[in-house]
């Protein structure tokens, strides 16, 4: 008896609004205390400064080398000697001021630049010099490295040929050939740094940056057949991040390399934290969909599948890019015309995403028809596409470079725009092909009308966001959304069981879901940023979408 009176209190709450806000309030509101417990203890209020400039975690690792709060080894001072310009942030000139080189000379006429630039590079030298990680011959390949990058001539090019002399020595010298291959490649030696590239992978076979760039050098240079000679080592290719393995690939023409290095681009999770946020956003939703039609076995059966192809309907989708933008040369440009812009969205996108959701849901339709109704079928279909916004997801939450609320944010807006975007009309559509299939091809226009619907649709909701012409307009695509919305979620009460069997309300599932990960999120980016940082961007990306949760409660709520 009280286990039934406690599943009957939770029904009944699950549909009472006041009590859905207290309790999401609630949530939302541990989950704040939670994530200023642990900004304070990671990070803390002071660092507050290096975090707002363009570079943020950058400039927190050269702010660390100056108060001696780290200890970096010669890789790592040379991934900052390569780059000190592109990702120093600007407030950190001042702490660099101190550690300028003396120039013996008047500076008044050198510009801004010149002296961030000089600051930064005189922050790196002095801590090279200080260094206790490092030995003697390591600080002198990087001090050369760091003068073949910034020094002035004579003493750039004595740099230069201070690194190819410890290239030339025997035995070979790790880093020696490396930096000389980045030296004369900052120098537009391309074939030079090929060469030295070269010689570091095979003298030091375990190493990876030098294969990469050596691989990288032989492409930009078109020495194709060079290319393809070294991608016959697996080691070349296991050198290569996936997405450089998928654009050799293309290029190559080598398309089982291209969907193997798809495969593996899409199980490449640099965040994994992101990842998880991401398959947490699409169980919200998934759970919310399956209380349309039940929890049998053969049912979860079908949804486990569902879900699985349509990951891998995004799979397939990358590699359809690839062949249709790099291949085919079918791309978005800004500043074609609005026709040929428009096209590329409904074509380019909506047709292209939706058929390979579409086709991936086709292995199921043979169950669906011989043991399922309607509801299933727009229940299956649906989880085809929030398989695909899974994937889709987790490339564009991005691999977290320190700014993990960033990423955390984005996961967000998705999950209350596309990701139940592409569930309703994949929904929709596999709802048309199940009816198309029932009926024995009667009615045949009704099916076509629905996917052409779903196609258009889709496009027209990217094309309000991509086209420079229509970004006056950009706000319309939450009409595009909402219709898309609307529609799948009609088909679903109109179809679906009485209301009274579905236990949860649907309501409850996303209000309670929602707040679960805007909580989750908050807590995992506190970790890397300070509390008032993450706290205003999580109020300002909460406040942004709105309109959204407008959408979905207005609709659920009569459910």
């Amino acid at each position: 008896m009280p286990s039934k009176f406690n599943r009957a209190k939770l029904f009944n709450r699950s549909r009472d609004r006041d009590f859905l806000l207290k309790s999401a309030a609630l949530i939302v509101a541990a989950s704040v205390a939670i994530g200023w417990i642990v900004s304070a203890v990671t990070f803390g209020a002071g660092l507050l400064p290096f975090m707002l400039g363009n570079g943020g975690g950058y400039a927190l690792e050269m702010t660390e080398i100056a108060m001696g709060e780290a200890e970096p080894g010669i890789e790592e001072f040379a991934e900052w000697v390569r780059q000190p310009r592109s990702l120093v942030a600007p407030y950190e000139v001042d702490i660099g001021e101190q550690f300028r080189p003396n120039s013996g000379g008047d500076t008044s006429d050198t510009n801004e630049a010149d002296r961030e630039e000089k600051s930064v590079v005189g922050l790196i030298e002095k801590s090279i010099a200080e260094s206790e990680k490092i030995d003697a011959s390591e600080r002198k390949l990087l001090t050369d490295l760091l003068h073949a990058y910034y020094g002035e001539k004579p003493a750039a090019d004595e740099a230069v040929e201070s690194l190819r002399s410890a290239s030339a020595m025997e035995p070979p010298r790790r880093f020696a050939s490396e930096f000389l291959g980045d030296a004369l490649d900052r120098r537009h030696d391309y074939a030079g740094a090929i060469d030295a590239f070269a010689r570091e992978a095979a003298a030091f076979p375990e190493t990876r940056r030098p294969r990469a760039e050596w691989l990288r050098l032989l492409r930009q240079e078109k020495r194709t057949d060079d290319l393809r000679a070294a991608l016959a080592d697996p080691a070349n290719r296991a050198a290569l991040d996936p997405g450089s393995r998928m654009e050799i690939a293309t290029e190559l023409r080598d398309w089982k390399w291209l969907v193997l290095a798809t495969v593996a681009h899409d199980f490449h999770f640099p965040s994994p934290g992101l990842a998880l946020l991401c398959l947490l956003s699409g169980t919200i939703w998934a759970i919310v969909v399956t209380q349309f039609s039940g929890y049998d076995r053969p049912r979860l059966v079908w949804y486990g599948l569902a879900l699985v192809l349509g990951f891998f309907s995004a799979t397939a989708t990358l590699v359809a890019v690839e062949i249709q933008e790099n291949i085919r040369g079918f791309t978005h440009h800004p500043d074609d015309t609005l026709f040929n812009q428009v096209i590329y969205c409904v074509a380019g996108i909506g047709l292209r995403e939706e058929g390979l959701k579409l086709l991936f849901f086709l292995p199921l339709l043979p169950w669906l028809l011989r043991r399922g109704t309607e509801v299933d079928a727009l229940v299956v279909a649906g989880l085809t596409g929030l398989g695909f916004a899974i994937n889709e997801n987790v490339g564009y939450a991005g691999y977290g470079d320190g700014f993990e609320m960033v990423g955390g944010m984005t996961i967000w807006s998705r999950f209350l725009s596309a990701t139940f975007f592409h569930a309703a009309l994949t929904g929709v559509a596999g709802l048309a092909m199940y009816r198309l299939f029932r009926w024995r091809g009667k009615r045949w226009e009704n099916a076509l009308y629905d996917l052409l619907i779903v196609i258009v649709v889709h496009g027209a909701y990217d094309a309000v966001l991509m086209v420079p012409r229509f970004a006056e307009y950009s706000w319309t695509y939450l009409l595009f959304f909402a219709f898309s919305a609307y529609l799948f979620l009609d088909h679903m009460t109109h179809l679906s069981r009485p209301p009274s069997s579905l236990g949860v309300s649907p309501l409850g599932v996303f209000v309670w879901g929602s707040a679960l990960l805007l909580g989750a999120i908050f807590v995992f980016g506190s970790w890397a940023m300070p509390f008032s940082v993450g706290f205003f961007s999580f109020l300002a990306v909460i406040a942004s979408e709105i309109p959204f949760m407008f959408v979905f409660i207005n609709r659920l709520r009569e459910i």
